[in-house]
């Protein structure tokens, strides 16, 4: 059997998350080609072989054998010897761990972090504990005080659902619960400047591409997204919004963004998040509005103003992104020929602005933003 090192092992100091989960997932690719093909789970039965003492009703890999054995013989004495007297001694026992295994939580929040990342790190490749590890953490994590998240991220909630999320990566439930956690403890100023660092950005981007069609993931994603820039921008942070700007236009956020958008274009959610976030993305150092004219921005304001007529922080995000588009140098003749170009591919762009002043005539920020559209592209046109 192959020696299987911890997840801690063999990690550098200044890894960042897209070189650790090229390492845990080429380690997880090498512990699955020692164990034979047709044993089910295999990573998950090699590993907890290896623990030696599991959780309870966390069996491992011996036992789950020993289950599927029994199971097998059961139906073997039932159906082929005609004996329902033996299948059904060996069903019910079998049948009864089985329930239990399956409806018996291995950790829940009453247990507290500190169980739920150690459940988590104990058995990294089981699916159960890794769901009900994060889910238990991001429970915790909504009470959002700063106690609280100071309290997660020193029992190491962090890096348990980063390894989660890596080597999970297609399973969209564990990887939203993540990125919910990460959403919330990146409001610590100090632990969103070290994820940055980290390479964070670009990791949820990735995460983004490869569940574009789960609005769980991508409003998540977004949340968190937004967390690193806003608080990487205040207090202690301060500083780090520029970099956090820079990976993620680099990363190619725009189209990525209005990918997600386009995808779940009747889900409020996405879509108030995916505004403010491209809304995040752009100031005077990151090149203006030249970002979102490149990602096709206006052209999925377009889509989302027109969607979500009636909800107003929409309509408020959405006309101040038209206004960084359309207002930023009327003076300037390629930004003359740009508004002109997008006023005609996009007919209602004016209309739908209109429309949003008409309907919330108490909001400051769509009256300004819509009246500051109208006087500019009119001196364009």
């Amino acid at each position: 059997m192959v020696e299987i090192e911890t997840l801690a092992d063999d990690t550098s100091e200044h890894e960042g998350l897209l070189a650790r989960r090229k390492r845990l997932q080429r380690r997880q690719q090498e512990i699955a080609a020692h164990i034979p093909r047709w044993l089910p789970s295999r990573s998950f039965l090699v590993q907890n072989l290896r623990d030696g003492e599991a959780t309870i009703l966390s069996p491992s890999g011996v036992v789950n054998l020993a289950i599927a054995a029994f199971a097998l013989l059961s139906l073997f004495a039932t159906f082929f010897l005609g004996s329902t007297k033996y299948g059904v001694f060996i069903a019910i026992p079998t049948g009864i761990y089985t329930a239990a295994w399956l409806l018996y939580p291995m950790v829940e929040p009453s247990d507290g972090s500190r169980r739920a990342v150690h459940v988590m790190t104990k058995h990294p490749y089981l699916r159960q504990a890794q769901l009900e590890g994060s889910e238990t953490l991001f429970s915790l994590s909504r009470e959002n005080s700063v106690s609280k998240r100071k309290s997660l991220i020193a029992d190491g909630a962090m890096e348990a659902l980063l390894d989660a999320a890596i080597l999970h990566e297609s399973d969209a439930a564990i990887v939203a619960r993540a990125l919910a956690v990460v959403g919330t403890l990146a409001k610590d100023a100090s632990t969103a400047t070290d994820l940055v660092d980290d390479e964070a950005v670009e990791f949820i981007l990735h995460f983004m591409q490869t569940h574009l069609r789960r609005e769980s993931v991508q409003k998540h994603s977004m949340t968190a997204l937004v967390a690193l820039l806003v608080v990487t921008n205040e207090g202690e942070g301060k500083g780090t919004a520029d970099e956090a700007r820079a990976r993620a236009l680099d990363a190619n956020a725009v189209v990525i963004v209005c990918r997600a958008m386009d995808a779940h274009i009747k889900v409020a959610r996405v879509q108030q998040w995916g505004s403010l976030l491209l809304s995040h993305l752009t100031d005077a150092r990151s090149g203006g509005a030249e970002p979102l004219h490149k990602g096709g921005v206006v052209q999925q304001v377009v889509k989302t103003l027109e969607n979500h007529a009636t909800a107003e922080p929409i309509q408020q995000i959405g006309v101040g992104l038209l206004a960084k588009c359309l207002t930023a140098n009327p003076e300037n003749p390629l930004f003359r020929k740009r508004v002109a170009a997008l006023k005609e591919s996009n007919p209602r762009i004016l209309e739908l602005v209109q429309e949003a002043q008409t309907r919330f005539p108490k909001s400051p920020g769509i009256q300004d933003f819509g009246a500051r559209i109208l006087h500019d592209v009119a001196l364009v046109l």
